[in-house]
C-alpha cells in the first residue's frame, strides 16, 4: 500500500517564500544604514546587516558572536543614558530611540541614530527590528552652527563693551574675555603697526590671566 501526494504547489510556496527573502535580504544590505533584529527575549543579535562593517569595522559575525561588543564601543560619556534607555524599551516594550558616539574599530569616533521597534505575533513578542544610520556629518553641522552663533553672540557683548568705555585696560580686557571665550590660548598679546617705521609695538600681554607690564618690551 503507498499513498502519492502531489506537492507541486507546497514546493512553489517555499521556492517563492525563499526567493522573496533573499530579494529583500538583497535590498536590505544595499540601503546605506545598519539594519538589524535581536531576541525579543535576549537582546542578542540575530541578524545584522553587512554595512556594519564599512561603518563601524567590526563584522556582522563579530557583533552576533560577542553578545557584548554593542555596549563595549559606546562612547563613555553616552552609555550610561543608552543603556537606560534600553533597559526601560526592554521593560515596557516601547519603541527604542537613541543617539550617541561610537569608537570605531579604527579610532574614529561616530555618531549614530539608532531606532527599533519589537514585533509582536497575537500580543507574543517575537524579536526586535532596528535600525542605525550614521549621522556624524549632522550633527558637526549643527556644532558648527551652534559654535557660530556663540561667536556672533560674544562679539556682540564685546562691543557693545567697546563702545562703552576709552579706558584701554578696558577695551584690554574685553578682547581678552571676548578671544578667550571662541579659542583657548595660553597668552594673548595686543599690538599696534606704525605704518611709517613699519615697527609694531606690543599694547598689551596676558599670561595666565595676569596682565604684565609691556613698558619694557621694545617696538620690532
Amino acid at each position: 500500500l503507498w499513498v502519492a501526494r502531489d506537492v507541486t504547489e507546497r514546493r512553489r510556496a517555499v521556492q517563492a517564500l525563499a526567493a522573496s527573502e533573499a530579494e529583500l535580504r538583497a535590498l536590505v544590505e544595499q540601503v546605506p544604514a545598519i539594519v538589524y533584529t535581536e531576541s525579543a527575549e535576549t537582546r542578542q543579535t540575530t541578524y545584522i546587516s553587512p554595512q556594519v562593517e564599512k561603518i563601524t569595522g567590526y563584522t556582522s559575525e563579530e557583533w552576533i558572536q560577542d553578545r557584548g561588543l554593542w555596549k563595549k564601543i559606546i562612547h563613555p560619556e553616552d552609555l550610561s543614558a543608552v543603556v537606560e534607555t534600553d533597559d526601560h524599551t526592554n521593560a515596557t516594550r516601547e519603541p527604542f530611540h537613541a543617539e550617541y558616539r561610537l569608537l570605531t574599530r579604527d579610532g574614529r569616533m561616530l555618531w549614530i541614530h539608532d531606532e527599533a521597534v519589537v514585533i509582536e505575533q497575537d500580543g507574543t513578542p517575537l524579536f526586535w527590528q532596528g535600525v542605525m544610520y550614521d549621522i556624524t556629518q549632522r550633527r558637526q553641522s549643527e556644532e558648527l552652527l551652534r559654535q557660530q552663533s556663540e561667536q556672533l553672540r560674544l562679539l556682540y557683548e564685546a562691543s557693545q563693551k567697546l563702545n562703552r568705555t576709552l579706558d584701554l585696560k578696558e577695551i584690554y580686557q574685553a578682547v581678552s574675555d571676548f578671544m578667550s571665550a571662541i579659542a583657548s590660548n595660553d597668552f594673548l598679546t595686543i599690538s599696534s603697526y606704525d605704518a611709517d617705521t613699519q615697527l609694531i609695538t606690543c599694547r598689551a600681554f596676558r599670561m595666565e590671566n595676569k596682565w604684565l607690564d609691556t613698558s619694557s618690551f621694545p617696538p620690532i
